[in-house]
């Protein structure tokens, strides 16, 4: 007797005493389109949670701060949603476990797959907050009160920050020498000196009604700004169409878009 006709009465062994159970194909058929489906959702909701992480940064201008120095780097990284990402990660993890059951998933290595994965759920986000209007529909049916529990995540995406950290979004009503008199057009209409960088003329660069986006350090009713972006005049449309960069100053008082 060869070993394959051991393994064959082995099995057979076990199926007579009730330890190995047989299915029919329709059994691992619908097993399979089980798993394929779960494969699906937790990819579909990691797409959906990178997106709305896209969002975020786009809608509360957080983007700013990347161009405003180390500082600015580090004011962004300490409010990027990191709870977000982690339940991403997780999802991405839990997806690729997953993936293993079939055939080109347990045939790729580990680092492959869970980098494709991430690629893939990345580009789809990004693809949805900068070329659909997804999101700012979204954001509309949170003004309406019609998201139930999503309103206030919508709604509290769009806000700069903590004013008292010295985030502000700002409207412009006072240019003087050196500094503007402003008011957050989110939260309070309380006037705000913002104390601009040195070297350059406010007047040939900022006038009453523009919206500047500002970081610096807040003191009362006062900011000492290390960083200030005007924002363009119109909204950034979804669909890919291109826009006039934002005006940006920095500790230096360059303005990078104004000769």
């Amino acid at each position: 007797m060869n070993q394959n006709d051991n393994i064959k009465d082995t099995i057979l062994s076990q199926i007579r005493e009730g330890k190995l159970h047989m299915h029919s194909p329709a059994y691992f058929a619908l097993r399979v389109a089980l798993l394929a489906l779960i494969v699906f959702l937790a990819l579909v909701v990691s797409v959906l949670i990178f997106n709305f992480i896209f969002f975020t940064i786009r809608i509360s201008e957080e983007g700013q701060l990347l161009g405003f120095g180390v500082r600015g780097f580090l004011i962004f990284l300490e409010m990027f949603p990191w709870t977000l990402l982690a339940i991403d990660i997780v999802l991405v993890l839990a997806a690729e476990r997953m993936l293993r059951y079939f055939r080109f998933g347990y045939r790729n290595p580990v680092v492959v797959l869970i980098g494709g994965l991430l690629v893939l759920t990345v580009l789809s986000g990004l693809v949805i907050d900068r070329a659909t209007p997804f999101n700012d529909r979204m954001l509309q049916h949170a003004r309406e009160r019609n998201l139930g529990p999503l309103n206030g995540l919508y709604e509290g995406a769009h806000r700069p920050g903590p004013l008292g950290g010295g985030l502000c979004r700002c409207v412009i009503t006072e240019v003087g020498t050196s500094s503007v008199v402003a008011y957050d057009e989110d939260a309070s209409s309380t006037p705000i000196t913002i104390i601009l960088p040195p070297g350059f003329a406010t007047s040939s660069v900022f006038k009453v009604g523009d919206i500047i986006y500002v970081a610096g350090d807040r003191d009362g009713d006062s900011i000492d700004a290390f960083g200030v972006r005007r924002r363009p005049p119109q909204h950034e449309p979804r669909g890919g169409a291109s826009v006039t960069r934002p005006a940006e100053l920095n500790e230096s008082g360059t303005d990078d878009t104004m000769e």
